[in-house]
């Protein structure tokens, strides 16, 4: 009778104590998963993050135009971008982007090419899907939203190999979803090789270099070498953009490139880095900062250590070889037709709502010319070359999704977003398109694309104050259906619990066996 007793007990406390742990799963368990399905709840109304980044962008012309556009040459590799919104994800990854033209030449082709050379009936067999329908990505760039969440490329391949430029791809990877979007792209090297003009200048300087420092002897003994003929060289370059929203709940927008051992002009200037980060951050309310740095690391001229400011290439040396050498530098680019300078970084803080932070950094210029007698199209040339650049921008109303204002309407108080209509919408900065740029048309800074409008889920109108507000948003939801199935099943082994306290349920104590009835 004593361990039936005690079993009774064990297990009545234990539906007890079973209970009261669903009650607080009840309460507790619905919210977190609320979360997990839906990380936008608590995220501002209206929001948007857009960031680019370049290692570098390069852009071709003549002064009298090649063609009747801007920037019919345009180039930025690595590159990466991304936009996110409420509504949106998109990320894009590139070891060589040739801009919207570029990547959507083959479309192009196929729609309106194609069709107005032949009639429908009558296109080539070879131009027949796939060829045409879709149309095939440009094969060195990825893109991922909400179709395709990942997207890469890998594997190391010549790009260019024997022309003007040649680049070695090594990696593109881009992610977007709800929780994140970002890209990242991977370039091996990058070449270019001059006009005539820059051998012929970068074996002057080294000529002159070597005098300076070591005697006319050593001058004299310079030669020719396959270095002289490159205009442009890089060891290595990298392309980063993140957007996610940190712990303290601000939209976070991080755009970054590093470049490794950068030569210009032959060999005369060597650079071991250069970095360029840019960040934008804000919740909306009283969250609201940026941050921009551009570092040059490493910069030497014949071997002596420089600096680079907006007026051009300085040697920093403390010998007497310090000016002939910056005059010798000064002579070499001027006979190439090249200019060096440092580009601006800057930033901004608009605090209307939405509030918008940008932050941009615009990087290194390189920029190099000649005239050229071409038949029927005599003129300047010029290249543009902007190593290190990212740009940011982050958008957040003051209004969050978990908090949103009633409004009157709705029979039963219960409305649709069609009922209500969209919240005022954050300031129109373009239509995103698949594979649009994120990069401004000069190539020489960033500028973004995005139009936000968050869409408004079912809720109920009238009014509601403190925890009302969360009541009626559950009763429209499924939330807590999740809650009373919780509550339910704690009632119920509870009532277990109770039924095992009833005295039908402990065994009565039987008379002892010298027990006597009178």
């Amino acid at each position: 009778m004593k361990r039936t007793s005690r079993l009774v007990r064990y297990v009545r406390r234990a539906c007890f104590l079973a209970a009261a742990l669903l009650v607080v799963a009840a309460l507790v368990v619905p919210e977190v998963a609320k979360a997990a399905n839906d990380p936008d709840a608590d995220r501002p109304l209206n929001w948007a993050g857009q960031a680019s980044a370049s290692a570098l962008i390069a852009t071709a012309d003549s002064k009298g135009g090649v063609l009747p556009v801007q920037q019919p040459f345009f180039a930025a590799f690595p590159d990466a971008g991304s936009q996110w919104d409420g509504n949106s994800q998109y990320a894009r990854a590139s070891t060589y982007y040739p801009g919207p033209t570029g990547t959507g030449g083959v479309a192009l082709v196929c729609g309106q090419v194609f069709t107005q050379i032949f009639s429908p009936q009558r296109v080539p067999p070879n131009l027949e899907p796939p060829v045409c329908n879709p149309a095939p990505p440009f094969p060195t760039v990825v893109e991922a939203d909400s179709t395709k969440p990942d997207a890469r490329t890998d594997g190391s391949q010549v790009i260019g190999q024997g022309y003007p430029l040649t680049i070695t791809a090594t990696s593109a990877v881009a992610h977007a979803d709800r929780v994140s979007v970002y890209s990242d792209a991977v370039l091996g090297s990058v070449n270019v090789i001059g006009t005539p003009a820059v051998p012929t200048s970068a074996l002057a300087f080294r000529k002159a270099a070597a005098s300076i420092l070591h005697g006319p002897a050593a001058g004299a003994a310079i030669t020719p070498q396959a270095s002289d003929n490159s205009t442009l060289h890089i060891d290595s370059a990298v392309a980063h953009t993140k957007q996610t929203y940190d712990n303290s709940g601000a939209l976070l927008v991080t755009a970054s490139s590093t470049l490794k051992g950068v030569s210009l002009l032959g060999g005369a200037i060597q650079i071991a880095t250069i970095k360029s980060d840019a960040t934008s951050h804000t919740d909306g309310n009283g969250i609201a900062d940026h941050s921009e740095h551009f570092t040059l690391g490493g910069v030497t001229v014949a071997g002596q250590s420089a600096t680079i400011d907006q007026n051009g290439v300085h040697v920093g040396s403390s010998s007497s070889a310090a000016k002939p050498l910056t005059d010798a530098l000064n002579t070499a680019l001027a006979s190439a037709g090249a200019k060096v300078s440092l580009a601006s970084t800057s930033g901004d803080v608009n605090s209307s709502d939405p509030k918008t932070v940008t932050s941009e950094v615009q990087g290194l210029n390189f920029y190099i010319e000649r005239f050229l007698q071409i038949p029927n199209a005599t003129d300047t040339y010029f290249a543009t070359f902007t190593l290190g650049v990212a740009g940011t921008r982050a958008s957040a109303t003051q209004a969050r999704n978990s908090d949103q204002q009633a409004q009157p309407g709705g029979i039963g108080g219960v409305s649709t977003p069609s009922d209500t209509g969209s919240s005022p919408p954050l300031p129109d900065l373009g239509t995103p398109s698949s594979g649009g740029p994120l990069l401004g048309s000069s190539g020489t800074g960033a500028s973004f694309n995005s139009t936000t409008t968050r869409t408004n889920r079912p809720r109920v109108l009238g009014s509601r104050l403190g925890s009302l507000r969360e009541l009626e948003a559950d009763l429209v939801g499924a939330t807590i259906s999740h809650r009373f199935d919780l509550l339910y099943l704690a009632c119920a082994i509870a009532f277990i619990g109770v039924c095992l306290s009833s005295r039908l349920l402990v065994p009565r104590p039987r008379p002892s066996s010298d027990y006597k009835v009178l």
